[in-house]
């Protein structure tokens, strides 16, 4: 991975300031000051170059790229990225924006449906993106917590909002309240896409994936089916010469199939004289009992 070594915009506005002293011999620099204000602005812009300089370069190295430029990447190793079942991508979807009051409050507060949600570009450069709220999302009178769900505005596929990066709205809390966002999760433009780290993960493993008879070829030929999210393997399952392929499905009971995919799939990459079976894991009830303790004065709302 490239390392790139960039100056804060302080930095560089201190720098400029120092080279007009240095070099020009100008000593009036105090804010209000003409060579302030050119260097304020300079230094801005120099900032602005320096930062769209490291994103570029992060976008071109698999590690750090995401999005659109994870799937070019993606495409040098003849790896594309999946798409996931409708249930998966409905809980992807749900709860993926937070909410949060510095204080309770006294009576409901109501963020409405179509809010205005984007990302932070206070601190590096970066294009601004936006999101819309597609319901109303209430934060009961003394609690200080509620989720919503929001879609992007824009049809690009070039960005995903990584975790905490969705901060700024543009609702009008009433007075003497603070209302703060973030996504505890990933939003993506497209819904029913594969996840970053996951499709990264595999592009990594291209080259042992492209080899054949090895545990990584018979793990990600597996992987690479829709509706697979993990792949176990037991090893002699039915004595030497024989291993089993333990499916877990993205969602339980989905695809009936899936073990046949998966069988077709790796029969490719197969070791020779190998026997390979697949079947899929089965999900076990648990039974569950939780307390809720609440504070002394919850409000009745509240507690519902």
């Amino acid at each position: 991975m490239p390392t790139v070594s960039t100056r804060t915009r302080e930095e560089i506005v201190a720098r400029i300031l120092t080279a007009l002293e240095q070099n020009a011999g100008i000593t009036a620099t105090s804010p209000g000051s003409v060579a302030r204000a050119f260097a304020d602005a300079f230094g801005t812009e120099m900032f602005y170059l320096h930062e769209a300089f490291k994103e570029a370069v992060n976008q071109a190295s698999l590690s750090t790229a995401y999005g659109r430029s994870l799937d070019l990447i993606g495409e040098l190793y003849n790896v594309r990225r999946k798409t996931l079942s409708q249930q998966l991508t409905y809980e992807r979807s749900t709860a993926n924006i937070e909410f949060v009051l510095s204080a309770p409050h006294i009576s409901d507060i109501v963020i409405p449906k179509g809010t205005l949600i984007y990302n932070d570009v206070g601190s590096y450069s970066s294009l601004q993106y936006y999101y819309k709220l597609t319901a109303n999302v209430t934060i009961l009178a003394g609690g200080t917590k509620a989720y919503g769900i929001v879609e992007p505005n824009f049809e690009s596929n070039d960005y995903v909002a990584s975790i905490g990066t969705l901060t700024r709205h543009n609702y009008i809390a009433p007075p003497g309240v603070l209302v703060f966002c973030s996504n505890p999760k990933e939003v993506y433009p497209v819904q029913n896409s594969e996840s970053d780290d996951n499709y990264r993960r595999r592009i990594i493993s291209a080259v042992k994936i492209n080899s054949t008879s090895s545990t990584e070829s018979l793990r990600f030929s597996a992987l690479s089916i829709n509706g697979v999210k993990d792949i176990r393997i037991r090893e002699a399952s039915f004595g030497l010469g024989s291993c089993e392929i333990i499916v877990v499905p993205e969602v339980a009971n989905n695809d009936s199939r899936i073990p046949t995919l998966v069988a077709a799939a790796i029969e490719p990459v197969r070791p020779i004289g190998i026997r390979t079976t697949a079947s899929v894991a089965q999900p076990v009830a648990v039974s569950v009992d939780a307390v809720i303790s609440l504070p002394y004065g919850t409000s009745d709302n509240l507690r519902a």
